[in-house]
């Protein structure tokens, strides 16, 4: 008897430690996990990939009522299709939660609700079935009809029930599981908490290049931000939409603008700008661009200015794309920001146990250091979790609650902070789902940037934990640097043009990091034709030949301009025979259409000459035009004059001395004949 307890002990023990394990990975939208159910079950059908929670609580208390709706618009018929719930081990860590969401469920339910038919459910407007449940400690009969709800029992827990719990929606049809749905719920702390975890959102409209699809994304942004009022959040748009929305003339973004500047007049609500448009930094300092960093934020800051009609005080702060180097964190200190968002990938592996929820110090040099959040790329795979906005919302929301039940009792301030990109609507209704999830939550707390850095004291970080940034070449640094160039000489001449303001614009636009290389050299295309039609609008005149009969003359050349405001500029002329006795770099005014200078030369001998004719910019390092002049010199110098003449004197002496002594020799042979 002894031995056969020990054998049915030993046995229970091995089914108990038996995993929970899916067919196939579990995941967001569906799962394939079998149910701990007395009715063996086949594999799941076709149907499991459109069987899904669709909405749903995430915040509950024990013994209240809850809602899941069932999004079922795979099934031809509901007809003979049941649903029950499964309740799972509450998770005990973050990276407990992590497996899980990875590859899924691994232990066994610790309470599950009877199978309700889903025709005897109430359904939404959309014919999506809605299954009332309640988690309790104590045992309650589940109902059915219109109101059915569905009663799970959860072991015995008070006071510490409060934690993350994966909850499955298993769906049969007779004796075979058709698909199954996972979400989390967390049960609420039974006494409320004084210190929340502070949650910075940034919220980014995307930058890219196409005006259009930009401008949207920021309506729908906007829209999104506005539905949720009291969330503190910040908004991240680059310097380039600002001024493409300021100088739009749709009445969509003109609301858009309104609504934004509403939204950032109330308290905590925060726009930053992070440039002009997003950059790599480190890709930008190794190619001799770290200038183009000043110029990038101070931009992006001025158009801030602009369409918020504010002042910001400083530049910072700013989310980060591309990594940090010691070198970028000195750049950005020296332009005044001190605050920076840095994703957690380029850290290097950290052995903390828990999740980064404080700022951190880098050395930026010898006396400074640059304060840095992390933003939690898991938070953000979060988000990008599902379908159905409900689904990464959850998932984000349920992730929080996981940080914050790991250190519940910490009275500390923590913070952890992510960012999410509009894209799309499928995008804007997340967000706003996200806001509403986070509005409601009893432990979890929404912050803009400012308030998240004041939160808490930031600790010194060892530099070798930054990571090396990856590798970036969508920029032609080459190019761009020519560029940069010829756009700095032909303000040196015109000083403020909008076409070279444009110009520039255009120039920065194309190192934002998130272009493709086509679309980059697209803008470095727009700026060199703008470049071209500045320079092209002053000219010289034409080739011409001219003919002078003197040694010193002066030489007409005649400039045109189609310019507006006057241009200063250097007319450099050169020859290789022919001296310029004012010099050959004369100063340019051009106030008006056509100017016309009178240049003296001198000729020194007959012959043709050629001079070369350049008009540049005031600091030297553009050609804006160029011509030549032919110079056909008929004028007899002096010296020729004096050397002509002494030859032919010297000639005529000859012929004369010549002649007479002919004529006495003649006289000779006439005496001696006689």
């Amino acid at each position: 008897m002894l031995l056969a307890l020990i054998v049915i002990l030993v046995g229970v023990f091995v089914l108990q430690q038996k995993p929970h394990k899916p067919q196939t990975p579990t995941t967001r939208s569906t799962t394939t996990t079998q149910a701990s159910r007395s009715t063996a079950a086949s594999t799941p059908s076709a149907h499991q990939d459109s069987l899904q929670i669709s909405s749903g609580p995430t915040w509950i208390h024990l013994q209240s009522l809850q809602s899941l709706t069932l999004y079922t618009a795979s099934l031809s018929t509901q007809q003979g299709v049941a649903v029950s719930l499964e309740l799972f081990p509450k998770i005990q860590s973050r990276s407990e939660f992590q497996v899980i969401m990875k590859y899924g469920l691994k232990s066994l339910p610790i309470a599950s609700s009877p199978p309700v038919d889903l025709t005897q459910l109430s359904h939404d407007s959309t014919g999506n079935p809605q299954l009332n449940f309640e988690v309790s400690e104590s045992a309650r009969q589940s109902s059915a009809g219109a109101t059915a709800t569905s009663y799970i029992q959860i072991p015995y827990c008070s006071p510490n029930c409060s934690g993350v719990y994966p909850m499955l929606a298993v769906f049969v049809e007779g004796s075979q599981i058709i698909g199954t749905a996972l979400t989390e719920i967390a049960l609420e702390p039974s006494v409320q908490t004084s210190t929340p975890l502070n949650v910075a959102l940034v919220v980014q409209a995307p930058f890219t290049g196409n005006s259009k699809n930009d401008l949207n994304a920021l309506s729908l942004l906007v829209s999104a931000i506005n539905a949720n009022p009291t969330a503190d959040v910040t908004l991240n748009i680059p310097g380039a939409i600002m001024a493409e929305a300021a100088s739009s003339n749709s009445p969509v973004v003109k609301k858009t603008v309104a609504q934004l500047l509403s939204w950032a007049q109330k308290p905590n609500h925060q726009i930053i700008t992070s440039g002009y448009v997003p950059l790599n930094l480190p890709q930008l300092a190794s190619s001799g661009l770290t200038r183009l960093i000043d110029s990038e934020f101070v931009a992006g800051r001025n158009e801030a200015e602009q369409v918020l009609h504010q002042k910001f005080a400083t530049l910072g702060p700013i989310a980060v794309h591309g990594g940090l180097t010691t070198q970028t964190a000195a750049t950005l200190f020296d332009l005044g920001i001190s605050k920076v968002v840095l994703p957690d990938k380029y850290f290097q592996p950290f052995s903390e146990k828990f999740t980064l929820s404080k700022p951190f110090l880098i050395s930026a040099n010898y006396s400074q250091d640059l304060t840095v959040l992390a933003e939690d790329g898991q938070l953000q795979s979060d988000i990008a979790t599902g379908t159905l906005p409900y689904q990464g919302a959850n998932q984000l929301s349920t992730d929080l609650a996981q940080i914050y039940f790991d250190q519940p009792n910490d009275s500390t301030p923590r913070v952890v902070s992510t960012l999410y990109q509009i894209s799309n609507s499928e995008d804007a209704a997340k967000l706003d789902q996200i806001l509403s999830d986070l509005a409601t939550s009893p432990f979890l707390k929404t912050v803009d940037l400012n308030s998240a850095f004041a939160l808490t004291s930031s600790e010194p970080m060892n530099e070798g934990r930054l990571a090396r940034p990856a590798a970036y070449s969508i920029l032609d640094t080459t190019r761009f640097q020519s560029l940069a160039n010829d756009i700095s000489s032909l303000s040196s001449s015109l000083g403020q043009n909008s076409q070279l303001t444009q110009a520039n614009f255009d120039l920065m636009t194309s190192a934002a990091s998130t272009l493709r290389p086509s679309a980059s050299n697209g803008f470095l295309q727009e700026s060199q034709t703008a470049i071209s039609r500045v320079s092209s609008m002053v000219s010289l005149s034409a080739n011409k030949s001219f003919t002078v009969t003197a040694r010193k003359v002066r030489l007409p050349i005649a400039i045109s301009s189609q310019l507006k405001v006057p241009f200063k500029g250097v007319l450099v002329i050169t020859s290789d025979r022919l001296s310029f006795p004012n010099g050959n770099k004369i100063p340019v005014v051009l106030n008006g259409p056509n100017t016309t200078l009178s240049i003296p030369i001198y000729a020194e001998t007959l012959g043709i000459y050629l001079i070369s004719a350049k008009l540049v910019t005031t600091n030297g390092q553009l050609v804006v035009a160029h011509t030549s002049i032919e110079i056909r010199s008929t004028a007899f110098s002096a010296v020729g004059i004096i050397l002509t003449l002494g030859a032919f004197l010297v000639l005529l002496l000859w012929w004369i001395q010549s002649f007479r002594r002919g004529h006495q020799r003649n006289r000779r042979l006439v005496r001696e004949k006689t």
